[in-house]
């Protein structure tokens, strides 16, 4: 298993690498468990989007926009 720091490797997941070779997993199911929400709300943003959608606030945000505009469309 390679070593990397922290924000290395959080570097690397944000950029969606495979940073599989960079965790302990002994013990697979500890492993899903104290990581299932992270995993579970993940989303990889394309490159293109990145700069209309810096963070998740910005992402959440449009996906409200999009969800009340599709309410006001299918009420009418």
């Amino acid at each position: 298993m390679s070593k990397i720091t922290a924000e290395e490797f959080d570097k690397r997941f944000d950029d969606g690498e495979d940073v599989t070779e960079f965790l302990d997993l002994k013990n697979v199911k500890s492993f899903e468990a104290s990581h299932k929400s992270i995993l579970k709300n993940y989303v990889k943003i394309d490159d293109d989007l990145l700069k209309f959608f810096p963070d998740d606030r910005a992402v959440n945000d449009a996906l409200r926009s999009l969800v009340e505009k599709m309410k006001d469309k299918k009420s009418a």
